[in-house]
């Protein structure tokens, strides 16, 4: 962690929590570009066609096969947020799969 950054707890969380407004704005935008929107907290997830997510982050997103249960999503370089989002969105990731039973 960056020196003066501060860890996020259920004590201070409301600190980063974006306004109601910022959230709003969010949701529209990447709506108008295409994206649906599903609001979770602090976050938002995204869904589109993967040539939309290339075309409006400006990064190729290249799958690879860990094994014969498991996708890896990736792109091939940092993603750019877009000048339209970029005082709305500070980040994007992509979350894997949750794993419910491994085979040993």
């Amino acid at each position: 962690m960056a020196s003066g950054e501060q860890n996020i707890t259920a004590a201070n969380i409301d600190e980063f929590r974006p306004a109601e407004e910022t959230i709003k704005e969010a949701i529209i935008r990447l709506q108008e570009l295409g994206f649906s929107v599903s609001p979770g907290g602090i976050t938002l997830t995204i869904s589109g066609e993967p040539s939309l997510f290339e075309k409006v982050f400006t990064v190729k997103i290249i799958k690879e096969k860990q094994d014969t249960a498991s996708l890896i999503i990736r792109t091939d370089r940092q993603i750019s947020i877009p000048a339209s989002l970029s005082n709305l969105v500070e980040n994007v990731e992509f979350i894997p799969p949750p794993i419910f039973f491994e085979r040993k």
